[in-house]
């Protein structure tokens, strides 16, 4: 049963107060009331009980206090706090502590706990724990408090011409124009600029998304915005400053003397884009990658000066040291060394040199498999197996994930459907199939999922397909309407990775979804970890009481399947029930279950 969401707001401040130890607790909203912005109670326990429509006078409490800054304020003595809560007995609240509600970066209110004894003042690691169930709050907002941005985003995205529109400096286009009319200049009739180098440099801000994330559209165009100032600040009045797109410059250095002055000039830019950035109030740090080269007049090409520029700017954001790579021949042989891995992924399918292996799925009461997950291998015949961060992530940038993902999906929905036919044991397995963003982002998606189920004869049922968190944040009104679609087709909806995403947590309640998993990084750290216990805990409740199942991903040992069994998590997966198994060891399991459930006991695996 669905729970309102008054019923789940209660639900989580109560849930925050029993497992930190204390009775009170209380949850504000902000709300407007004709042209003014009040604070109010709405959800209120233990002292709190009965202060709904409570308003906190501006600019007392802590709570205003939270609100206007974004962050967690914890006070030990609140009878002592010089601004207390007009009409309410501060004395009594012992220590006090509160955390922001944010929705994209917007501040909608805060939660907060009170001891009731100042001789119990609340840790930084409650005060952690209170911050992640102010995350889950947001799922019992109302969608109303989404705001609208589409707008602002479209005209912001707007280019002109040769200008980037969000920071008027000159766009992709105008650089390229400019680079290649210095590489093509000729020299002077006295000689000079026979020599002439010509330098680029590409900076990609290595903090922008969570700053986007955490404080929203507006902080993140505010940031671009300052950062593009300071680059011209920064840069000489004969280079160029460009915006290439999101949160990546270039900034053009022609003429220079020598190698030296660019890197001088490249250093300058890492200084000055270290400092922080004041957003609005904000205090922000980020920092920069940046990738230079240096090219030649009437030498060097601008594509490959830009070219080299790039590989220079990944090694950088890939370095976990340096910020600043310059580039060197040396690259080229990694970056032939990629181009031949993409080569030979693409003829990997007709080659049949991939693979699905299989990862049971399993119910956490009976330790019966109900399911598996296709998880797909590459068998290189030079390489050997090569692991699926190797492979997987190229596949995304240049879209072979989109015949590969077919493949996958094809191939799992026959196999599952021929073990179905031939053993009783998996009669009524499920099977769970990754779908990458770039298919998701497909508009015949739909059509080739329903293809794909005529052609295998699986039931609709039994074919779960998961998604990630980003992928479906990052889309549009348009990605809601394909996953109703996908479900109209009968097959489950399994929102992957929960936890790891910065979405906003209340995008839960509009999504069709049937199954959350629970990334393992949080199932890791049950019984060594305090923080993550309550976490799952609110996250599995609040799953059922939107009507949704649990997965817990990463189970490794009993001890961490008995914590999700007596948090009633649905179903679960990890080397403590099996790893993934490739199709015949899978098989042979299937077989030796005959007539009865295929059964995994956690001592008979070795972690």
């Amino acid at each position: 049963e669905r729970l309102e969401p008054r019923q789940l707001l209660r639900e989580i401040v109560d849930r925050a107060a029993s497992l930190v130890g204390v009775k009170h607790g209380f949850l504000y909203l902000l709300e407007d009331n004709d042209g003014t912005t009040d604070l109010v109670c709405r959800v209120g326990v233990g002292l709190f009980d009965g202060l709904d429509g409570y308003h906190l006078p501006p600019g007392t409490g802590i709570g205003w206090t939270v609100v206007r800054n974004g962050r967690p304020m914890n006070v030990d003595d609140y009878g002592a706090y010089p601004t207390p809560a007009g009409g309410l007995d501060a004395k009594a609240f012992g220590a006090v502590c509160a955390v922001p509600l944010t929705s994209d970066g917007e501040v909608l209110g805060m939660i907060g706990l009170a001891s009731g004894d100042r001789d119990r003042p609340f840790s930084e690691r409650e005060l952690e724990a209170l911050s992640r169930f102010a995350q889950l709050a947001a799922i019992a907002l109302d969608n109303a408090r989404l705001f609208e941005r589409a707008q602002t985003e479209g005209r912001q995205r707007a280019h002109a011409a040769l200008h980037d529109m969000l920071t008027g400096l000159p766009n992709r286009t105008f650089l390229l124009e400019r680079m290649a009319a210095h590489l093509d200049a000729k020299p002077a009739a006295d000689g000079r600029g026979a020599r002439a180098r010509v330098a680029l440099i590409l900076l990609d801000l290595d903090r922008f998304k969570v700053v986007n994330e955490s404080l929203g559209h507006a902080a993140g165009d505010l940031l671009l915005a300052e950062v593009g100032r300071r680059l011209v600040a920064t840069a000489r009045t004969t280079d160029v400053v460009a915006r290439l797109g999101s949160d990546e410059f270039g900034v053009l250095l022609g003429p220079v003397r020598s190698v030296r002055e660019a890197e001088r000039v490249a250093a300058r830019i890492t200084a000055a884009v270290g400092v922080p950035f004041d957003l609005d109030g904000q205090e922000v740090t980020v920092g920069a990658s940046l990738g230079l080269a240096v090219g030649k007049a009437g030498f060097t090409y601008a594509g490959d000066l830009l070219k080299e520029a790039e590989i220079a700017l990944h090694r950088a954001k890939v370095d976990p040291v340096r910020k600043f790579v310059m580039f060197d021949p040396e690259m080229r042989a990694e970056t032939l060394d990629r181009a031949t891995l993409e080569h030979d992924l693409r003829r990997a399918i007709e080659r049949s040199e991939l693979r699905v292996h299989y990862q049971p799925l399993v119910d956490l009461d009976t330790g019966t498999v109900v399911g598996l997950e296709a998880l797909l291998r590459w068998q290189h015949p030079t390489r050997g197996l090569v692991p699926p961060m190797s492979f997987i992530p190229l596949a995304e940038e240049t879209g072979l994930i989109l015949p590969i993902g077919q493949w996958v999906l094809e191939t799992a929905c026959h196999q599952v459907r021929a073990w179905q036919r031939r053993f009783p044991s998996a009669s009524s397995l499920v099977i769970s199939v990754n779908l990458s963003a770039r298919q998701f982002a497909q508009s015949d998606l739909v059509n080739a999922v329903a293809a794909t189920i005529h052609r295998s004869g699986i039931a609709p049922a039994n074919l779960e397909l998961e998604i990630t968190e980003s992928v479906v944040m990052d889309q549009s009104e348009a990605s809601v309407e394909r996953l109703r679609g996908l479900q109209a087709l009968g097959v489950q909806l399994v929102l992957d990775d929960f936890g790891t995403g910065y979405s906003s947590l209340s995008y839960l309640r509009r999504l069709p979804l049937d199954t959350i998993k629970i990334d393992r990084s949080f199932v890791s750290g049950l019984g060594s970890d305090a923080a993550d216990l309550p976490i799952i805990q609110a996250v599995i409740s609040l799953a059922h009481g939107l009507g949704i199942d649990v997965v817990a991903e990463g189970i490794e040992t009993a001890a961490q399947l008995d914590y999700l069994r007596d948090l009633a998590c649905d179903r679960g997966q990890g080397f403590a029930f099996a790893r993934p198994l490739p199709p015949d060891d899978l098989e042979a399991m299937l077989r030796g279950a005959g007539d009865a459930p295929l059964v995994l006991a956690v001592k008979a695996v070795a972690v």
